[in-house]
């Protein structure tokens, strides 16, 4: 997929930028814990998608999404609080981030983006 154009990502940028000031005016310098909104929600899209393998379960893709999106403005969060609050800094940092090579050394083990299936890749944002 290719990356987002730097115009969309400041669009999306300043409109997160507003709706957290809805939410709490301060919250920038309140320092949300993004990241665990962003584990919780991969948690709950791992339920919509489903993982018993010990009953059925069918994949609830609508909801799914939800949970993908709101993932997604929890991130740009973090991206806005980790430039503080600079867009444009924020903006490239996503660009260069999305561009980088699909792959992630974590806890000792290289994991390959486009190896993995929707289970493994949410496990494994839930994780970080």
């Amino acid at each position: 997929m290719n990356a987002p154009s730097r115009g969309m990502l400041l669009a999306m940028l300043d409109l997160q930028d507003s709706m957290n000031q809805k939410i709490d005016a301060d919250w920038r310098a309140r320092r949300h814990a993004y990241l665990r909104a962003v584990l919780v929600e991969a948690t709950e899209a791992l339920e919509h998608y489903g993982w018993k393998w010990w009953k059925k379960q069918s994949p609830d893709l609508p909801q799914l999404r939800i949970e993908l999106i709101d993932i997604w403005h929890f991130v740009l969060s973090e991206y806005l609080l980790r430039a503080e609050g600079d867009k444009a800094h924020a903006a490239q940092t996503i660009g260069s981030d999305w561009n980088a090579p699909p792959a992630l050394d974590f806890d000792g083990q290289r994991y390959e983006f486009d190896t993995l299936d929707i289970r493994q890749q949410l496990e494994l944002l839930a994780s970080i």
